[in-house]
C-alpha cells in the first residue's frame, strides 16, 4: 500500500486556506474542484520520489497564493498536469488533456490558446516545463482560469521570436516593441500567460526575469505603466527584501499585462519579488508583509491566518511558505 497522494495533502492545506481567507461559499468548492483535478494531473504518492516539476523548489506540482484587497481576498491555485514517463512532451500532452476536460465542463474558452498552440509545443528536452493551469477563486464567488506556457519551449534563443509571434496572432503586436526594449543582456522572457476566456477583458501576460535590477529602475517602469505612484514600488522592494538599492540575489519577475490591442505598450506592469533568498525565515517574511499591509490600510488577518494554516513549525524555523510577493493597484486601490 502506497502513501497518501500529494494532492490529498494539498487539498487539506487548501481547505484550511479557504477558511483562513474567508472565501464566500466556504471551503467546499475550491477544495472539491482541486480533488477533481488530481487524477487528471496524475497525482503521485508522497512516499515515492516526486516527478520533476518547475512549479516549486521541492517539485510539488501545485502552488497556492492569496490576493489581499480591502474588499476581500482571492485565492489562486496553480497546478501542473503530469504524466509518466516524465518529459516536456508527456507533460504537454497531460496539459492538453486537462484543458480539454475544462472545456468539456464549459469552464474555459480555448480559442485563443488554439491560435498559438503550435508555438509552445516543447521542441527541446531542456524545456523543463510545458504547461500550467491556474484557477482564481474570487471573493465574489467567480472562478477565473488562466494558462501558463513556456516561452523557452523552442529553446532560450528563440523565446523572443515565439512571444512576438504569439502576440501578433492574438492582436497585441503593437505592444511588443515596448516590451522588447526593456530586455537585454541577462534579462530574458520567462512565462507567457493568457486568460482562458474571450471578450474585451481577456488578458495576455508576458513575464520576464530581470537580474540585478535596481529598485529605481523598477519604480520608474511601473510608474510609467500607470501601475503605481512614484516611489511605491521602490518602497515595496526595499520592504520585502531588506536590501537598499537593488536585487543582489534572485531576480524579480516583471509581468506586462495586455488587454487593449490599440495600445503600443502594456496596459500595466507589475512585479513579483522573490522572498526565498531575501528573507532567512518565514517569520521575517511574515513580519515584513504584515508591516507593509498595515502601512497601506489593508487587512492583516487574511495573510496571518493563511500562514498559520500552512505552518507546521514555528515560523522562526520555517523557510519557504512565502515564495513571492507582489504589490499592485487595481482601479487605484492597493
Amino acid at each position: 500500500m502506497g502513501g497518501t497522494d500529494t494532492f490529498s495533502i494539498g487539498a487539506a492545506q487548501l481547505e484550511r486556506l479557504c477558511a483562513a481567507a474567508g472565501l464566500a461559499g466556504g471551503p467546499g468548492r475550491p477544495t472539491g474542484f482541486f480533488r477533481e483535478l488530481a487524477p487528471l494531473c496524475r497525482a503521485g504518492e508522497s512516499d515515492r520520489p516526486p516527478r520533476w516539476s518547475a512549479v516549486a523548489e521541492d517539485c510539488t506540482p501545485f502552488e497556492f497564493s492569496i490576493a489581499i484587497r480591502k474588499g476581500g481576498s482571492d485565492l489562486r491555485v496553480l497546478v501542473e498536469a503530469q504524466e509518466d514517463p516524465a518529459s516536456p512532451l508527456s507533460y504537454w500532452a497531460a496539459g492538453l488533456r486537462l484543458s480539454d476536460w475544462l472545456h468539456g465542463r464549459g469552464l474555459v474558452d480555448l480559442s485563443r490558446f488554439r491560435a498559438i498552440e503550435d508555438l509552445f509545443v516543447p521542441a527541446v528536452e531542456h524545456a523543463i516545463w510545458a504547461m500550467w493551469h491556474a484557477f482564481e477563486f474570487r471573493a465574489d464567488g467567480r472562478m477565473l482560469c488562466k494558462l501558463y506556457l513556456n516561452s523557452h519551449a523552442r529553446g532560450r534563443d528563440r523565446a523572443e521570436e515565439v512571444v512576438a509571434a504569439a502576440l501578433e496572432r492574438l492582436g497585441f503586436a503593437r505592444a511588443w516593441p515596448a516590451i522588447r526594449s526593456t530586455l537585454g543582456p541577462g534579462r530574458q522572457l520567462s512565462f507567457f500567460s493568457l486568460d482562458l476566456s474571450s471578450g474585451p477583458h481577456a488578458r495576455v501576460k508576458v513575464y520576464s526575469r530581470h537580474p540585478r535590477a535596481t529598485f529605481r529602475e523598477i519604480d520608474d517602469f511601473c510608474r510609467r505603466s500607470g501601475s503605481a505612484e512614484a516611489g511605491e514600488m521602490e518602497e515595496f522592494c526595499r520592504a520585502m527584501t531588506g536590501e537598499a538599492e537593488a536585487f543582489t540575489g534572485r531576480p524579480i519577475l516583471r509581468v506586462d499585462h495586455l488587454n487593449d490591442p490599440d495600445r503600443d505598450r502594456p496596459s500595466r506592469s507589475t512585479i513579483y519579488v522573490p522572498l526565498w533568498g531575501y528573507a532567512p525565515t518565514d517569520r521575517v517574511a511574515h513580519d515584513r508583509i504584515q508591516a507593509f499591509l498595515g502601512q497601506w490600510g489593508l487587512p492583516l488577518a487574511p495573510h496571518a491566518d493563511c500562514i498559520r494554516a500552512l505552518a507546521v513549525r514555528p515560523l522562526d524555523e520555517e523557510c519557504g511558505i512565502h515564495y513571492y510577493a507582489s504589490f499592485a493597484r487595481e482601479d487605484g486601490e492597493p
